[in-house]
């Protein structure tokens, strides 16, 4: 769970970096990660949450079938 307390200390450490604050691009780099917390969050049922890099084998995966795989 990522509280709105979380999201607001974060928001303050990227302040911190140009490319938060329209120095380097145009890009609203800031509301873009924020708003992309927020779309997670109602993924997850959450106000927020964010993910993180994991393995490709433990990443989603498109099933095609719910039954179990043959006995080879």
């Amino acid at each position: 769970e990522v509280l709105r307390e979380d999201i607001e200390r974060w928001e303050e450490a990227m302040r911190c970096y140009e490319l938060f604050r329209g120095g380097v691009s145009k890009f609203e780099y800031l509301e873009y990660y924020k708003a992309l917390a927020r779309s997670r969050g109602c993924e997850a049922r959450w106000e927020f949450a964010v993910t993180f890099a994991v393995p490709q084998e433990e990443r989603r995966r498109l099933v095609t079938t719910l039954l179990p795989e043959p006995s080879r």
